[in-house]
């Protein structure tokens, strides 16, 4: 989410240099790899976590006067960990055709010059939006561990 909230506002700041498109889709290049290197790894361990914590979750009884959550500490972890993980497939299913079409057009001078200023930031901006809805997936996934977790 920061990325979006911090780096898509600071990508866009670029826009106004002389050699704008260049070099607005090569920092949204260095962006994007930054977070390519790490958000998979932390996403897996915190699924993995989500997962462990699913398998060993006790589940009390509804009917006994136990809360929703209580009740499905499973269902609750084993959701967490699926959305926490999902960040991986919306990034290839949503993501990946806008993401390779700004990388492609940021190799070379003449190729951001084809492309444009005006496409370039509009492209990293639709990332933007899409890097928030992503980032909703880990934050819901939290909120659902965390309520399983203090549940009782």
């Amino acid at each position: 989410m920061s990325a979006s909230a911090w780096g898509i506002p600071a990508i866009l700041a670029t826009s106004n240099s002389p050699d704008a498109p260049l070099t607005t889709l090569r920092a949204f290049e260095r962006l994007y790899n930054r977070g390519k290197a790490s958000a998979p790894p932390l996403a897996t361990l915190a699924a993995a976590s989500f997962s462990y914590a699913a398998l060993r979750a006790s589940n009390v009884p509804f009917i006994n006067n136990g809360s929703f959550a209580a009740a499905h500490r499973t269902l609750l972890f084993g959701t967490a960990a699926a959305l926490t993980v999902g960040i991986m497939p919306y990034t290839f299913a949503v993501m990946m055709r806008g993401i390779k079409i700004l990388i492609k057009a940021g190799k070379n001078e003449v190729e951001a010059e084809k492309f444009g200023k005006d496409k370039a930031v509009e492209g990293v901006a639709v990332w933007g939006t899409q890097n928030y809805i992503r980032a909703m997936l880990p934050l819901v996934g939290c909120a659902l561990g965390t309520w399983a977790s203090f549940a009782s």
